[in-house]
């Protein structure tokens, strides 16, 4: 890939992310996102799509959509219990609700750092040794939460 189509694939997400805005029709953006690459097939001319699609590549298709969509749960409910998790923590232990926006915003430059720097330490150490790291960091992270909250509940940053 390279800037251009980033930058483009990233400006098109966004138009369409406005229009599901706007709208409140997630339907609609799924169908110009369908009509834009439509046509963007149809206008290249590509034989690509012109094998024979068997049954075991409809079934292989299958099983890896209901992997995705099971990952795409599972995140999801980590990330409710953990927001759920840090309101509760921030509002009743610590005593300072304004607190769970710098959390959260401390976790989103962590979240973005994360996927810039995804590319990089699989390079250096391996995907599995990234894995790991990535599924005992938040942990170690909730972890320090708790033992924050025993240790001194009533310190504040703010």
């Amino acid at each position: 890939m390279t800037v251009l189509q980033a930058v483009s694939a990233a400006g098109i997400g966004l138009f369409f992310a406005t229009v599901y805005v706007y709208t409140g029709q997630l339907w609609l953006a799924m169908l110009m996102h369908f009509l834009l690459d439509w046509t963007a097939f149809i206008a290249s001319d590509s034989t690509l799509m012109t094998g024979k699609v068997t049954v075991q590549d409809w079934i292989g298709t299958g099983i890896e959509l209901v992997v995705f969509i099971g990952i795409v749960l599972g995140m999801n409910l980590i990330m409710q219990i953990s927001g759920s998790m840090a309101i509760y923590y921030f509002t009743y232990v610590v005593g300072k609700e304004s607190l769970f926006s710098v959390y959260q915003a401390f976790a989103g430059i962590a979240e973005i750092s994360g996927l810039v720097l995804l590319p990089i330490l699989t390079k250096k150490i391996g995907r599995e040794d990234v894995f790991k790291f990535g599924s005992i960091l938040p942990i170690a992270g909730f972890l320090l939460l708790f033992v924050a909250g025993i240790v001194a509940p009533q310190n504040a940053l703010f």
